[in-house]
This record gives structure tokens, sequence and C-alpha cells, in this order.
């Protein structure tokens, strides 16, 4: 399955790196690699939304006739890219050519107070675990 061991962001996916990496093609990372982002790994993520299905939000006044809320499901621990790819660059076995580009947003993450209020969870996966993962995943499932 293609999702299996994926870790998910709004701004970009592990694949978005390790393709790239493999093709020998650079990989761009703005603010010169020093941009942060938000990862989550896809399991933390299925853990967190099966946990929600069980919580309904009583205290929203529409629950009555529509139970749903809508939450950010983030890591709120930005990580940053150049060392996210340092994390990818020795699992997959080889060094990232990377384009450092100027300007864009600095930093962003979910801000996952709400979701772990409603839910009592946080993302558990770290990074480099989550790396590995993907990597066994990746390997297997494109076959390089």
């Amino acid at each position: 399955m293609r999702d299996q061991a994926k870790l998910v962001t709004g701004a970009a996916d592990f694949i978005d790196f390790a393709s790239p990496i493999m093709a020998d093609r650079p990989i761009r990372l703005f603010n010169r690699g020093k941009m942060c982002r938000d990862f989550i790994y896809v399991d933390d993520v299925s853990r967190v939304v099966s946990k929600l299905n069980d919580c309904l939000p009583a205290d929203h006044p529409a629950a009555a006739n529509a139970p749903s809320k809508v939450y950010n499901v983030g890591n709120h621990h930005p990580e940053e890219l150049m060392h996210v790819v340092g994390v990818l660059e020795p699992e997959l076995g080889r060094m990232a050519i990377k384009e450092l580009l100027p300007r864009d947003l600095l930093e962003t993450f979910a801000d996952v107070e709400d979701l772990m209020r409603a839910a009592g969870l946080a993302p558990l996966t770290p990074i480099a675990h989550g790396a590995r993962n993907f990597v066994t995943w990746y390997r297997n499932d494109f076959k390089v």
C-alpha cells in the first residue's frame, strides 16, 4: 500500500525528498534549508483519527444536529528541513544535491492543543524512526 509508511505534512512529505535524492536530482530547500516544517507519521495520524471517532464534540452547539469538529493533526514540533534531509541521506545511502533557495515562511507547525484535549493523544513517532520506516517502504514499493 503506497501510504503505509509515509510521513505526512502540509508542505511536503518524505517522498518529495527521497525521489530526487535517489534519482540524483536536486531538492529545493527554501530559506537556504533553514526552513522548519511539521512532519507527522501516518501511524500517528491513524491512531488519532481512530480515537476521535469515539469523541463526539458534545460541547459544540451544533453537536446535536451534526456532531463534527475540525482539528489540526500534526506533530506540534517543527523540524528543520536540512535536518530532515540529513536523517534521510544515510537511510537512503546517498547524499542529496541541495538547491538552496531564498525566502519562504521560516516555520510552520500544527497547533494541536484542541486535538490533545479531545483525543488525549499526541504523536509518538520520532523523525528518525519514521524516516527509517519510510525508506524501508520506499525501497520495497519503488524497487530502488
